[in-house]
């Protein structure tokens, strides 16, 4: 039990390190954005989008249920009036 013990800690601490991180990133193009502000200089596109990580992620198609189509029959049939 003390080596879960050990282990869980070690994942909360990772995490918690993680959020940090991010939020010190996130800080650091906040006060970059606003030093170009005071400056004068202008951002472009390619200074926008280089601090910024895109994840795309698939989407998961899901099975329709009886439910979806009752749902969806008042709307249906609302809409013809």
């Amino acid at each position: 039990m003390e080596m879960y013990d050990r282990l869980l800690s070690t994942s909360i601490w990772r995490r918690k390190i993680e959020s940090l991180e991010q939020e010190m990133a996130a800080r650091e193009v906040y006060i970059n954005s606003i030093k170009r502000v005071l400056t004068g200089n202008p951002q472009t596109s390619s200074d926008v989008t280089k601090d910024v990580s895109i994840r795309q992620e698939a989407a998961v198609p899901v099975p329709r249920i009886k439910e979806d189509s009752l749902l969806r029959w008042p709307m249906k049939t609302t809409n013809l009036l």
